[in-house]
């Protein structure tokens, strides 16, 4: 290559070079002004507090809202999903009571995981029962009732603690909370595990199953010893007038012989509230009415979650049977996804 070509190179190499450096700069540009003016609609969406303001839940509002900002920026991002979207319901006259008690709810829990001194709304712990311990296992309930009952108290015990952290039940803490909320959590888990492995055991024992390790009962035993605080073999043995799996829990095809079927409105009376801020469900609908959508997204009889229509676009033409998409952001939410039933339903993220 002549020295002229060389140089001739260099000069498209250099120029190439500058219009690259350009593109990004002019890129940059554009991506940084059109960020600023989502912040800019976005503050003026939060702004907009005429529509609630001086109203019926004013002070509920603001002192919800305050809680989240006394707590500090941890809790922003929510802050500003849940002012969102009560200024959306406010401005369609859609915000009722159910939505402030929900908003209310989200907001402690929030502030609960940032686990700021002072910034803490502590709850009260509803007293656990035997039924609640149903509701967990039918394994629970096998036993006799002095491990039963050592078992309510040890759960008793844990609750009022979690209830000065903000949490009204351990379902609500999660992997942001604090380290004295999960290790409260995983000690009320472990009451649970260790009356459902114990019944499993006990209950395969009984029969005289083959395959049954005695060493592996003695270390239910310890175990379940060792979390409920007694000494569990002070009370032997198991009910047998369900059929159990090794983990403690009901067998399916007895299960289902045995389970009473809920009328459409008990379930969505116990069905899930959607979260509104940011929830992703994915599931068959199984109810319709004029106010709400019921939607199954689990496996689980219980694995229901309730939808507000008012707060839903792109319902309209939700029937049951559909398995849809529902997605929601900053308080509304959306149907991205709709086709025929199936007999497999999704699950929610």
């Amino acid at each position: 290559m002549s020295s002229a070509t060389a140089r001739q190179s260099g000069f498209f190499d250099q120029e190439l070079n500058e219009a690259y450096a350009s593109a990004e700069a002019r890129d940059r540009a554009i991506w940084v002004e059109r960020q600023r003016r989502v912040e800019v609609r976005l503050a003026e969406i939060l702004a907009d507090t005429a529509a609630w303001k001086g109203g019926p839940f004013s002070d509920r509002i603001e002192a919800l809202l305050g809680s989240m900002v006394n707590a500090g920026p941890q809790t922003k991002g929510m802050h500003d999903a849940i002012l969102n979207g009560i200024n959306t319901a406010a401005r369609a006259n859609r915000l009722d009571e159910r939505h402030v008690a929900f908003v209310e709810d989200k907001a402690r829990q929030e502030v609960a995981k940032v686990g700021l001194q002072g910034a803490i709304i502590q709850v009260p712990w509803r007293t656990r029962t035997a039924a609640d311990l149903a509701a967990v296992s039918v394994g629970c309930i096998m036993l006799p009732v002095p491990i039963q009952d050592a078992a309510l108290a040890k759960l008793n015990s844990l609750g009022p603690e979690l209830g000065k952290l903000g949490f009204a039940h351990e379902h609500e803490v999660d992997g942001r909370a604090t380290a004295e909320a999960r290790a409260i959590k995983d000690a009320i888990s472990n009451v649970h595990s260790s009356l459902m492995l114990l019944a499993g055991q006990r209950y395969r024992a009984g029969l005289g199953h083959k395959n049954v390790n005695p060493d592996t009962l003695e270390q239910r035993e310890d175990f379940a010893s060792s979390t409920l605080g007694i000494d569990t073999r002070e009370y032997p043995g198991v009910k047998r007038d369900v059929a159990l799996l090794a983990d403690g829990t009901e067998r399916v095809a007895e299960a289902s012989a045995k389970r009473v079927i809920r009328s459409k409105s008990e379930k969505m009376a116990t069905a899930q509230q959607a979260d509104t801020a940011a929830g992703l469900y994915i599931g068959k609908v199984l109810e319709v009415t004029a106010e709400e959508v019921l939607q199954k997204v689990g496996r689980r009889p219980d694995d229901l979650v309730r939808h507000g229509r008012d707060d839903l676009l792109g319902c309209e033409d939700i029937q049951p049977g559909h398995v849809v998409t529902i997605r929601y952001a900053m308080g509304v939410g959306e149907v991205v996804g709709m086709e025929q039933g199936r007999s497999d339903p999704g699950v929610s993220r």
